[in-house]
């Protein structure tokens, strides 16, 4: 009984799982003015992005206050599109330390 319960549980996270990727697939966009375009929604960093090796942690809100982390993973990414991110993020705040 209790191996079912789990079993069911699994697949039900499972499921949800699935169903956040899902909903968070598409082409993010960035534009010169730093703004992102995901799913025809403007978005605007809230947060320093928290860079890793392997890829970097995003947290966009938009204009109806709804906020979203997003994982861009560089494994998605062509190199040169990764290292275009890497410097224009590294000029945004260099900009913004002024």
């Amino acid at each position: 009984m209790l191996q079912a319960l789990l079993s069911v549980a699994v697949l039900a996270e499972s499921w949800r799982t699935e169903q956040r990727l899902r909903q968070r697939s598409g082409e993010l966009t960035r534009d010169e003015q730093g703004s992102w375009g995901w799913q025809g929604t403007c978005w605007y960093t809230v947060r320093t992005a928290q860079w890793q090796p392997w890829g970097v942690l995003l947290t966009l809100q938009n204009a109806q206050d709804q906020r979203w982390r997003f994982w861009l993973m560089q494994d998605a990414m062509t190199m040169r599109s990764w290292r275009q991110l890497r410097a224009h993020d590294a000029l945004s705040d260099a900009a913004d330390r002024r």
